[in-house]
Parts: C-alpha cells; structure tokens; sequence
C-alpha cells in the first residue's frame, strides 16, 4: 500500500485533497461551461465538490447507505431550486471516483468507489414523492405563524413580546418550544431550502430566536439543587444546528436535572476534559449534518475508554436520526430526537445504576 495514500477519516477532515483535482477534471471534461466560471463560480464549484467528498465519504466510512441517500435527496430539491442541471451533479460524483483512485487507500477507496456510483445512480432517478425535503411543514399554531411571520419581516420586537404574553399566560418554556419555536424553526429551514426565503433571513430569524429564548430564562426556570443528576448537552464539533440539543437541555433543566448547555460547533477536546471533570449522568451530544458523526463517534470512544466511568450517552440530531442504528455502532447509549422520550431513557438508566 502507498504510503501517502489517505483514509477515508482525513478525506472527511480535509476534503481539498480531492475537490482540488476533481475540480481541474471536471473543467477537463466540461471545457465550454468552465470557460464561463469567473473566480467566483470557480471557488464555488471547488466548494460543492469538497462538499460531495465529505458526505460521499462519510457514509462509505460507515457503510451506510441512508446517510447518503438522505444528502442526495437534501441535493436534489437546493439544484432544483438552483435550476441547476442534476445531470453535471451526477457527473461531479463520478468525477470524484475516478480521481480518488490515486488519493485514497486501497480499501477505503473501493468502497468511497461504490458510494460514489450509488450517488450518481440516485441523483439521475426522479425524484421521489417520500423526499422530506420536498414537505411543507404546515404550521398550525396560529401564534407560531405570526411569531415567524414578524421575524421574517424585521419586526424582533414583536415577535418577542408576543413570546413574552403567552409567557404571561402561563405558557411554560417547554410549551413554548413545543408550540412556537420548533414548528417555526422547521418551516424557516423549508422556506430557506426551496428558496423562498434568503439565507440572511433564515440566520436573522435564528439568531433571534436564540436571544428570545435566553430572554425567559430568568422568569421560567429555577436553578435545579445540587443534589440533582447532572446533565451535559453539545453539539458535535462542527455542528453549528443547536435549537434541538438546547431543547433538550432545557428539558432535562425543567425536569429538575442540573444541566450545562455548551452549544454549538464545540471542540471535542476541551468538552471530553469537561466531562472527565465533571463526571456527569448523562451527556447528550447532537449531530444534523452527517458529516460532524465521525467527531462525535471520535469523542464517544475517548469516553468509554475511561474504565470507571460510565455515563449514558445519548445522541441526536437529524443526521443520527436518518442512520439507522450507527448510534449503537458508536458507542452510545441511546438516540432519539424526542425530549420526553430522551429524559424517560435517562431515568431508565438512572434506575438501573441504583439496583
């Protein structure tokens, strides 16, 4: 074996190593389209091809044939919208395979090959009316559409003070997530996907939420005494999608737990030793994008190696929930997207440490 040639692992964490030569093959084999790429369009054809490498060798390097086809069904519905041609798409995918022939290891490298040829295959098929992406999540709560509709038009102010009434009318944090935050966050991410919406207005209407949320902190939650479990809840280093896991969290905090929230794109490092400190019951980790699995996987394994500590691990996250059972494969405890069923399974856990 050659010694330069690389894993599908280092692929994953530096996908130039093969997005810059697909990028020169690609403009080989499509000489009339690239003459018209200024350096712009160039970098973002580089950018698209690094993006197909990372999530073509993240599901090889789990075998898992759901990871991609749930990112080819993401692609599919953004060229749509894009009106770009899914045709050059497939060709990018078989451009990839033939150029990691002399860039990834033997092994990896068959089956980086077959992930590849799956995605070309299903990129060309029609698509299919089960894709998610292509779903209108109807939003029902009235309060919920007005909540979205005043962030989408600039109006933080009153959207927050709506927040704040209902608040006043006794509705809990949770509720307030069940009801408003999390129905609109969904259908803020539909809007932005089919381009209804622009991406400043799906991070503006973000971001505030974030802040809106942290505004109730003060007036909805009471600090847990210290004789409460304590829980940990991150991202996965390079996750930057967190309204989920800070569900979660706020969740177990209003279930009486002692909760540390650390949000999102976390260094793996640094929280391990956090949690080695801290020793905590549980941690819950959150990945959407399937790409950030292999750091979550990486920050597992560093904790189950450590003999006299066993903790649940609970994972989360679009990209965990699509996958089957990779959550075992890794190492956790348990998986679900769910927060009464995650606080139910930590109970669980708690019990049977007490037996």
């Amino acid at each position: 074996m050659n010694s330069e040639l690389v894993s599908l692992r280092t692929l994953i964490k530096t996908p130039m190593l093969l997005a810059l030569p697909a990028l020169s093959e690609l403009e080989r084999a499509m000489p009339k389209a690239a003459s018209k790429w200024d350096q712009r369009g160039r970098q973002f054809v580089l950018e698209d091809l690094a993006h197909h490498a990372r999530f073509f060798g993240t599901a090889a390097l789990y075998g898992n044939p759901d990871l991609l086809s749930d990112y080819v069904d993401w692609l599919k519905v953004l060229m749509s919208r894009l009106r770009f041609k899914i045709e050059s798409l497939a060709r990018s995918a078989r451009i990839l395979d033939t150029v990691s022939k002399g860039i990834l290891q033997d092994a990896d490298g068959q089956v980086f090959s077959e992930y590849c040829l799956l995605a070309e295959k299903a990129l060309l098929q029609p698509d299919s009316t089960e894709n998610v992406y292509t779903h209108d999540p109807e939003v029902s709560n009235l309060y919920a559409r007005q909540y979205l509709s005043s962030l989408l038009e600039g109006k933080r102010g009153y959207a927050t003070e709506l927040v704040q009434g209902l608040a006043d009318q006794g509705k809990s944090l949770i509720e307030l997530y069940d009801e408003v935050f999390i129905p609109s966050q969904h259908k803020l991410g539909y809007l932005w996907h089919n381009g209804k919406i622009s991406v400043v207005q799906e991070h503006y209407v973000t971001a505030a939420t974030q802040a809106i949320i942290s505004s109730l902190y003060s007036r909805l939650f009471q600090d847990a005494s210290e004789n409460r479990p304590l829980m940990f809840a991150a991202c996965a280093e390079g996750e930057l999608h967190e309204l989920g896991i800070r569900y979660i969290a706020d969740y177990f905090q209003a279930s009486g737990w002692n909760t540390r929230y650390f949000g999102s794109n976390v260094p793996g490092d640094d929280l391990y030793k956090e949690i080695i400190t801290q020793r905590p019951e549980v941690i819950a980790l959150s990945a959407t994008l399937a790409v950030n699995i292999p750091a979550v996987e990486s920050l597992v394994k560093k904790i189950r190696a450590q003999k006299d500590f066993e903790p649940f691990i609970l994972l989360g996250g679009h990209a965990v929930s699509t996958s089957g059972k990779l959550w075992q494969e890794i190492g956790a405890s348990g998986s679900s997207l769910k927060a009464p069923e995650a606080l139910s399974l930590a109970h669980k856990f708690l019990m049977g440490k007490t037996v």
